[in-house]
């Protein structure tokens, strides 16, 4: 099973973030993802021995006002959005590097506005968003994507699964 670490800073306060739990079930997606052969088949790790390997991400949960600072310099679209995701290793070749037998996989920021909003309408709670977001960002992590219907369909299927392993940790 490969190792994980996960560095989870809250820029906001409007909403109540545990952040430990969050690292905790962000470290439990990754392992779960890492040690199913058929999706890391699938992902930019596929070559990589990841029993060997700790894997390593951050993750920001910030408000709106951020995310569209974010989303506008880095992405030129001046607008809010739910997450982004920097999937540094699985986006370049030249990134692909390992050190100390650890791979940095990027950064996924959240913005807790827009999920509270997203949580409410579809009338669940705050941590489920969360972590619909959260699962959904380490797959793009891993380098999965979605540019046509086909690949969106099949990484909301993957993120269901993960969510839906992660039901009981929800409990506050």
């Amino acid at each position: 099973m490969p190792n994980c670490h996960v560095a989870l800073s809250n820029e906001q306060n409007k909403f109540s973030v545990d952040e430990a739990k969050f690292e905790e079930i962000s470290c439990k997606m990754l392992n779960y993802l890492a040690n199913d052969a058929e999706i890391t088949s699938l992902s930019k790790l596929n070559s990589y021995d990841l029993s060997k390997i700790a894997l390593n991400i951050d993750i920001l949960i910030c408000d709106d006002a951020k995310i569209r600072e974010i989303n506008k310099q880095y992405r030129n679209k001046d607008s809010v959005t739910d997450v982004l995701s920097f999937a540094l290793f699985a986006d370049s070749e030249e990134n692909r590097i390992i050190t100390d037998n650890q791979i940095f996989l990027g950064q996924i920021i959240i913005s807790a506005e827009t999920a509270q909003r997203q949580a409410d309408e579809d009338k669940k709670s705050l941590e489920e968003e969360i972590i619909f977001l959260l699962s959904h960002g380490i797959l793009h992590l891993m380098g999965f994507d979605h540019q046509d219907e086909e690949s969106l369909e099949f990484m909301l299927e993957l993120t269901r699964i993960i969510t839906s392993s992660y039901e009981g940790d929800l409990a506050t």
